[in-house]
């Protein structure tokens, strides 16, 4: 008999866990930078188990079934996950330091991240490719080389840098055959595996003290 989960119970286990860790460690936190942590943060450690438990080593994902992997385990599992999700959030809270930078004015946001709109090819082939699929594999990757904090938005911007570099060389359908051969997954690998060598910040996020109620 197969037992029922439900997933949205498990996700307010994590939350919960998760924004009590960030409290204790930031007792004077704003609550909009407690909600903008929290939710990547919740993110990364539900990436982080799918990994532990095998999810990502597939030749293929299905997201119901990662879904269900992670919601068993975090429902019926409690106390280890629990146990896990402290541990790992020792790692997450160095490598959140060193990999992101949260920026608080709205004009400086925009300065830096001016460059990040994607060309109109790299729009295409964003609409065109399985992105889910290329995500979570480079996903996968940063977690094996150690790194656990804003998978998601370092994954996409791997994606988006690789796009835009065979992009300024290559026309679109040429590097959708490149997808369907093989050879741009194994680029993405390889551009997210060499993140190992830099030291530096690697996403900038905005919070907007704005939502603070008065």
């Amino acid at each position: 008999m197969r037992m029922y989960c439900s997933f949205e119970r498990a996700m307010r286990i994590v939350n919960d866990g998760v924004r009590g860790l960030i409290e204790e460690t930031y007792p004077n936190i704003s609550q909009p930078e407690l909600d903008l942590i929290t939710s990547i943060a919740v993110s990364d450690f539900l990436h982080y188990l799918a990994f532990r438990l095998g999810m990502y080593d597939k030749a293929s994902y299905d997201g119901n079934i990662i879904r269900t992997a992670v919601c068993r385990y975090v429902t019926y599992n409690s106390t280890k996950a629990f146990s896990l999700l402290r541990k790992w959030f020792r790692l997450w809270l160095i490598k959140w330091r060193q990999r992101v930078r949260l920026i608080f004015n709205e004009e400086e946001f925009k300065r830096l991240s001016s460059s990040s709109t994607p060309s109109s090819a790299v729009a295409e082939l964003m609409s065109r490719l399985k992105l889910e699929e290329l995500k979570l594999l480079s996903i996968s990757m940063l977690i094996r080389i150690g790194e656990v904090a804003g998978l998601e938005p370092i994954a996409e911007n791997i994606i988006r840098e690789e796009l835009s570099a065979l992009s300024e060389r290559k026309k679109v359908d040429e590097i959708i055959e490149m997808y369907r051969s093989g050879e741009l997954t194994s680029r993405i690998i390889s551009r997210t595996v060499g993140i190992r060598g830099t030291q530096s910040p690697l996403i900038i996020l905005r919070v907007d003290l704005g939502a603070i109620s008065t």
